[in-house]
């Protein structure tokens, strides 16, 4: 079952980004990965609440793949995803191969069994 783009944000404790650099370099993000989502009125209303640039719909659904891949791809040198490193102000280019993909969701009691 896929899940909606407002459940994977608040079940992996995603960071809309709020700056409007950040936004900018995560629209301009090109990979070659895709991730399976619904993008519902809710999630629509989500990134329109939090994420700086007003866009189409297509683009904001575009913009909300790259924020969850971006979230999951980790540095491997540091394990800081992708997206916390495109917060910092030079944050440099790193080859694809620096990172690796992995779906982290936190761990709350409701889904410990």
């Amino acid at each position: 079952m896929e899940e909606t783009f407002a459940k994977i944000v608040k079940e992996e404790q995603i960071k809309i980004p709020t700056t409007i650099q950040l936004a900018k370099r995560v629209q301009h993000f090109s990979s070659q990965r895709s991730v399976d989502f619904i993008f519902d009125e809710e999630s629509n209303n989500l990134l329109e609440r939090e994420f700086p640039l007003n866009c189409r719909y297509n683009l904001k659904k575009k913009i909300a793949e790259n924020i969850i891949i971006l979230h999951r791809e980790k540095y491997r040198k540091n394990d800081k995803t992708r997206l916390e490193l495109m917060e910092v102000s030079n944050h440099g280019r790193y080859r694809n191969d620096s990172f690796y993909y992995t779906i982290s969701k936190k761990i709350t009691n409701k889904n410990k069994k």
